[in-house]
């Protein structure tokens, strides 16, 4: 069976009374902690929202940081950079499983040709892992989430 595609693509933040905010809707299947809160004004120029969907649902949703380097506790890791942090990442719940998210990170890589991406990895291991990225842990504390790195995208990955 064929997977449906993925069609990723940015949001902007919404300016709402001088104040910015993520710019999702509330929807079932999506953690409302992550996606409805305030972004400080000095990071709408970092901070990139995108919207993932398949046939005009939205299935998955990310907050990327762009940076010029990973954070400095992860040794080992080669450069070069510049880096997108993900921030966070979701499937939607009923909608997991399926492989969509795999897809979908290749998807947000060919939003930021030239960036390579890197998560901290809350719980989801096995996902980051299943991508091919490397790992690293951190250098001071070892029980604090691991970093995974994605090799470099280019616009024809």
């Amino acid at each position: 069976m064929k997977k449906p595609h993925v069609q990723a693509v940015i949001v902007p933040p919404t300016a709402v009374s001088g104040s910015f905010y993520k710019p999702f809707e509330k929807i079932e299947g999506f953690d409302e902690y992550w996606w409805h809160d305030v972004i400080l004004a000095d990071q709408r120029s970092q901070t990139h929202f995108v919207s993932m969907h398949v046939a005009g649902e939205e299935v998955i949703r990310a907050e990327l940081t762009l940076r010029k380097n990973p954070p400095g506790t992860y040794p080992g890791w080669t450069g070069p950079g510049p880096f997108a942090a993900i921030e966070f990442f979701e499937v939607a719940e009923r909608h997991r499983g399926k492989g969509l998210g795999t897809q979908a990170v290749f998807s947000v890589g060919t939003l930021f040709p030239g960036f390579r991406l890197h998560a901290l990895s809350e719980e989801a291991d096995g996902f980051w892992a299943s991508l091919g990225w490397a790992r690293y842990s951190h250098f001071e504390e070892p029980r604090n989430r691991p970093l995974y790195l994605s090799p470099t995208f280019t616009e024809n990955s």
